[in-house]
């Protein structure tokens, strides 16, 4: 039997940590357009959870620009909770970003 997470977390009606295992989707996009897009195909899907993969995004390094898309996400995920997560380039992440 699968042991439960003694700590939940409940974002936007999902519960993080419970019996039940959640269903996430990733969002890998070098460009803004093409993200936008993926991620209304993955809604479509009816994910539990939708991860953005940042160090995927052309300009992550822009931090202006990476908050700006992170912002048109959320209103777009609505209530799909978000993660977002970067891998840095030693852990298979997808570019080398600076600090």
């Amino acid at each position: 039997m699968r042991s439960e997470c003694k700590n939940k977390v409940i974002v936007k009606g999902k519960i993080i940590g419970g019996g039940r295992p959640l269903i996430c989707l990733p969002v890998i996009a070098a460009q803004k357009e093409e993200l936008l897009s993926q991620t209304e195909e993955l809604i479509q899907l009816n994910p539990d959870i939708i991860e953005w993969r940042v160090d995927g995004f052309k300009r992550a390094n822009d931090a202006g620009e990476s908050l700006q898309v992170l912002k048109e996400l959320l209103k777009k995920t609505d209530d799909i909770p978000l993660i977002f997560t970067c891998r840095i380039d030693s852990e298979g992440g997808l570019q080398r970003l600076s600090r």
